[in-house]
């Protein structure tokens, strides 16, 4: 691998094209840091850390945030006036970051591990899936409040659902609506309901085409492709007849009724 220079200074601006470049094209730290000429592949994992954990901000404080640590290792032995001088660090920005890092936080240990989880699922769990998994290891804390976390944290779930809308001009005929907003169902077969959901992991485009028993919530029967072609709806609707008998009196609900 290609060595940048010894004590080469990046602007946070680059090591925010850096980790951004690394995410959307899914390179490596060793091919990330040879494209960009960085003096280590640890370096761009600490950016990624920072910047996933904290945000992009963060990017531009890490300088900053270092100098002050050392500062305050290297006090007791030299003036404090001679190295905040020699690192060039202002004495109010040296006592903020101080302060900052002094703060008790009782979230601390939850932090953790919600970003242990995060990074664990590459960032494909949002709050309410981490909450299951902290749950599950002993941590009892609601769904707002990993959210807020996650939120403080800079972690957003990489998977992003949007509902499908295949023609936006005038319909043709529309099929009565049945269910008329009655979700509840007495027994299995009674009522499914379906609908196209198209969503982005890590930049490429997927649509998934689910049923739904309104009785259990269970899934009866799904399809995903990477393009909205009406096989992946018949596929998806054979399978799931398939399954049952005939003269159930099925009411089968998307959102054109």
């Amino acid at each position: 691998m290609s060595r940048g220079k010894p004590n080469k200074r990046y602007t946070p601006e680059f090591k925010k094209l850096v980790v951004e470049t690394m995410i959307e094209e899914r390179l490596s730290y060793c091919e990330t840091a040879r494209r960009f000429e960085v003096s280590s592949a640890t370096q761009v994992r600490n950016w990624e850390r920072i910047y996933l954990e904290e945000g992009s901000e963060a990017l531009a404080i890490e300088r900053r945030q270092h100098k002050t640590l050392v500062v305050q290792k290297l006090r007791q032995k030299y003036s404090l006036n001679l190295l905040l001088s020699i690192t060039q660090l202002p004495r109010a920005t040296f006592y903020y970051h101080l302060k900052q890092m002094q703060k008790t936080d009782k979230y601390t240990s939850i932090k953790e591990e919600i970003t242990t989880i995060y990074h664990e699922n590459r960032g494909r769990y949002g709050y309410r899936r981490i909450m299951t998994v902290l749950r599950s290891r002993g941590f009892l804390v609601n769904h707002k409040t990993v959210q807020r976390l996650m939120k403080e944290l800079g972690l957003i779930c990489r998977v992003r659902m949007k509902k499908y809308r295949s023609y936006k001009g005038n319909m043709g005929k529309i099929a009565p609506n049945l269910l008329n907003r009655d979700f509840h169902a007495d027994k299995p077969n009674q009522k499914w309901v379906t609908d196209v959901t198209e969503f982005s992991l890590f930049g490429k485009k997927l649509y998934l085409s689910p049923i739904l028993d309104l009785h259990s919530s269970d899934l009866v029967s799904y399809t995903i492709s990477d393009r909205p072609v009406l096989s992946m709806v018949t596929t998806m609707l054979n399978e799931a007849f398939a399954k049952i008998p005939d003269r159930t009196n099925l009411i089968l609900h998307s959102d054109q009724g």
